[in-house]
């Protein structure tokens, strides 16, 4: 143990205490922190009455929902190989919790709190044949139960940012003993790869396998295609519709301040985070912007229905407000239906890269709308590959302060233009099913390894 981890250890371990009582609070942060502390005695309990004795059990981790959806295609297909295999899918925030019980894994929750008596504890009861992390959500705690232990360590969907703090002393430094520990390395793409080298994994370890996601994108557009029923109506003839997702108030800002320039664009706003306080802000300020009163998510079918009533015209979102040219704008406040409002749209915006956002906050994911076949606009603030892939594929375009509303009223005056950045984008991510069958392998190798590592430990 380094005295980084042996720090890192003592420090989670005097904290939990006082831990419990924060948990206690309303709201995400906290619920992240009930969950981790209770996650090892919840995967213990399932050991108990779920772990098959003699099949190998395969633990995948990632911190959120976007990371755990992304490594959602290697579970059929590690399964295709291992017909017996048990899966056990953790996660370390309450909306991975919601894609890791998606997930076709026997058991879902969340990681347990990062000591080593805890990981320990956990490592024990799961007999897991290999632990693999998806993206870069390497734990010391886990790692090191799991190494000291004789189990694999893999990482698949492998990215580190080139403006990562992961890359800075001294953080770098400090998770070199983590990284080394892993046996294999599933690189996103090779400048990742060579990130990842750089914070201490085994060069001879680490290939570029892509990312499972672009495929984990493709295959959801289809899969919410195929369940048919649309969720909003058409918006009203010659209107653009724009579905701005996962967006934090600087972007919304930035597209109010765009669309007020620019006509016949129905706006549906879906926040990062629709808590009541944040739509009860949000919804006066789309008033002053565009003149017009929104519609809410929760509201449409009461607003509907009270105009019909009245013996007016339909009160859906699609019908024109108070001005000859004004589609009725919408604010989501529901979680769950951004990938289905993808595919109803003209137009996308994803949140989080635009100017004045708070810092830690970056991109969201640009795969689902591009999946959907949507030119995609987001803001300057990014650092992603899948986003400057398909700004170089000419499937994007940055929506950027003085210059946004000419951006936008350039691309809603241009059907034609958007159906050729929409098939650029859809071309960047179905080129992504490779990547499930090389991490897939990867994580195979890892299972074999410490299935012949346990049945030679069983043996002596």
């Amino acid at each position: 143990m380094s005295a980084f981890e042996a720090a890192w250890d003592l420090a989670l371990t005097v904290a939990r205490p006082a831990l419990r009582l924060a948990a206690r609070a309303p709201g995400k942060p906290a619920a992240a922190v009930a969950g981790r502390l209770a996650g090892g005695r919840a995967l213990c309990s399932w050991a108990e009455t779920g772990r098959r004795a003699g099949d190998p059990l395969l633990w995948l981790h990632a911190a959120s929902a976007g990371e755990l959806a992304g490594a959602a295609p290697l579970v059929p297909a590690v399964r295709g190989r291992f017909p017996s295999l048990q899966v056990v899918a953790t996660c370390a925030s309450p909306s991975g919790l919601v894609a890791a019980r998606e997930l076709d894994a026997d058991f879902a929750g969340f990681l347990p709190w990062d000591t080593q008596a805890e990981c320990g504890r956990a490592v024990d009861a799961l007999r897991p044949a290999a632990v693999v992390f998806a993206k870069g959500d390497v734990w010391p705690g886990l790692s090191r139960a799991a190494a000291s232990r004789g189990v694999p360590l893999g990482l698949v969907n492998g990215t580190v940012s080139r403006r990562s703090s992961r890359l800075a002393r001294p953080a770098r430094s400090l998770l070199r003993t983590v990284y080394a520990r892993l046996d294999a390395v599933g690189a996103a793409s090779r400048e990742d790869a060579e990130r990842i080298v750089r914070l201490g994994a085994p060069g001879g370890g680490v290939r570029v396998t892509g990312d499972a996601a672009y495929a984990a994108a493709a295959r959801r557009a289809v899969a919410v295609r195929d369940r048919g029923a649309p969720l909003l109506p058409p918006p009203p003839g010659g209107s653009v519709r724009l579905v701005a997702g996962s967006t934090w108030p600087a972007d919304e800002r930035a597209l109010l301040a765009a669309c007020r320039e620019v006509t016949d664009v129905q706006l549906v706003l879906v926040p990062h985070e629709p808590s009541a306080v944040r739509v009860r802000r949000l919804r006066p300020a789309v008033r002053r912007a565009l003149g017009r009163e929104p519609v809410l998510w929760s509201e449409l079918a009461e607003h509907a229905r009270g105009r019909r009533d009245r013996g007016g015209p339909d009160g859906s979102p699609g019908s024109r407000g108070p001005g000859p040219d004004a589609p009725v704008p919408v604010i989501v406040d529901a979680v769950g239906f951004l990938a289905a409002l993808y595919l109803e749209a003209d137009l996308a915006f994803v949140g989080g890269a635009s100017a004045g956002r708070v810092a830690g906050r970056g991109l969201h994911s640009v795969l689902e709308p591009a999946a959907a076949g949507l030119a995609v606009l987001f803001g300057p603030r990014h650092d992603r590959r899948e986003a400057r892939e398909l700004l170089a594929r000419g499937a994007a375009r940055v929506l950027d302060g003085p210059s946004g509303p000419a951006t936008l009223a350039s691309l809603v005056a241009d059907p034609g233009t958007r159906a050729r950045m929409g098939t650029a984008a859809r071309a960047v991510v179905e080129g992504g099913e490779e990547a499930v069958e090389a991490a897939a392998d990867l994580v195979a190798d890892l299972l074999r390894t410490g299935i012949s590592r346990r049945r030679a430990g069983a043996g002596a």
